[in-house]
């Protein structure tokens, strides 16, 4: 009887370099250009040899997920990465409030 326990371990599978990862993300955003997801992948592959590309696409991320915590999250890294600290602090504080909050009403549920 064969049992079947899901995908090969990623040390099995080839991995995507960076120069192969971009276009593939590029095309799929032109396929799809409300896909956040890919959108927040690509600025994070982008972030070291193009912040400001990176911060473009975040913020398009940010607009579309306001909800994300790991694009917002990355937002915040890449506006502080262009010296915008005065716009990326709020971001975090922010996070951390609504989390305070969830946590708080689930001890209220109680």
């Amino acid at each position: 009887m064969a049992v079947d326990c899901g995908p090969p371990p990623l040390s099995n599978q080839r991995k995507l370099d960076v120069d192969e990862a971009i276009p593939l993300l590029e095309r799929l955003i032109k396929i799809d250009p409300e896909n956040a997801y890919a959108l927040r992948n690509l600025a994070s592959l982008q972030q070291t040899a193009s912040p400001e590309l990176a911060l473009a696409d975040l913020q398009k991320a940010t607009n579309m997920m306001p909800d994300d915590e790991r694009t917002q999250f990355a937002y915040a890294k890449c506006l502080t990465d262009l010296g915008q600290d005065d716009e990326a602090v709020p971001i975090p504080e922010r996070i951390l409030e609504q989390i305070l909050e969830r946590i708080h009403s689930m001890k209220s549920l109680k």
